[in-house]
């Protein structure tokens, strides 16, 4: 699905941001960089619905969502602190947007569930979970809906770095295969794959890194 942003403003307490042009064509994986409190998850959830802004315009393939609300985007999204439900188990939470969006096929779910590794995890509860295995959960909920546009806070950042280069893998895998539009948060720049395109937000504004590689780009935020 293509995305675009046009002169977007949002303002949240005594924090703005302001996005002038953002074009992301359908299937294209992008990343977004910046220092901590920069706005990069409160761009996520504009675009997720969970935040009206101010004034501007958000298209997905041409169609004005601005006002939108969130369940009507079939938009995934995986926040840095998972956002799970404790008193679910994990199959319950992965299951939350399939019953949300009254899909009773769990055949994409068994196979999410088996490319990250987690089916030994399905009956188990939250709390007894470690950082990895939660943040794994939160992946496959977010993946499992079959979003059009996947919106990741900073996904693998409680893994290890054999379970990150997996991950990562497997998101581009599913990027491919499903035309899946994909917008990936992050401050560790060796989770940025050469070919994709890098935004920075910086002093409240957006802006396309200029690079003839990825090791040229400045993360002394």
């Amino acid at each position: 699905m293509d995305l675009y942003i046009k002169n977007l403003s949002i303002n949240i307490e005594n924090f703005s941001l302001y996005i002038n042009d953002l074009k992301i064509t359908s299937g294209e994986y992008i990343y977004i960089i910046g220092p901590t409190g920069a706005g990069k998850t409160l761009l996520l959830e504009s675009i997720a619905g969970f935040i009206s802004p101010v004034s501007g315009k958000i298209f997905f393939n041409n169609i004005d969502v601005t006002q939108l609300p969130p369940e009507k985007r079939n938009v995934g999204f995986m926040y840095q602190n998972y956002h799970l439900f404790p008193h679910l188990t994990v199959k319950k939470n992965i299951e939350f947007g399939l019953k949300m969006k009254k899909i009773k096929d769990i055949s994409f779910l068994n196979y999410i569930v088996e490319k990250l590794n987690i089916s030994h995890l399905l009956n188990r509860k939250i709390q007894n979970l470690s950082g990895g295995e939660k943040q794994r959960i939160a992946l496959a909920r977010a993946l499992v809906i079959k979003p059009n546009i996947l919106l990741l806070d900073e996904p693998l950042s409680a893994v290890d770095q054999d379970t990150k280069s997996d991950i990562l893998k497997l998101l581009h895998e599913l990027n491919i295969e499903y035309n899946l539009t994909t917008i990936h948060v992050t401050h560790d720049k060796n989770e940025i794959i050469n070919n994709c395109r890098v935004f920075k937000i910086k002093n409240r504004h957006l802006t396309e890194e200029k690079k003839n590689n990825v090791q040229e780009i400045n993360y002394n935020y």
